[in-house]
């Protein structure tokens, strides 16, 4: 099983602070395929 806690990322740079994730949870058992995608590799 792999669980993640709030997990929080962001980036910085001259025009402010931009969150990617805020707080997100997750647990995805034994045997399990999970994929996430977004604007990059999404339609």
């Amino acid at each position: 099983m792999l669980e993640l806690k709030n997990i929080s990322y962001h980036v910085s740079d001259d025009k402010g602070r931009t969150d990617i994730l805020n707080d997100i949870s997750i647990t995805i058992p034994d045997n399990r395929l999970v994929v996430f995608t977004g604007p990059n590799g999404g339609v």
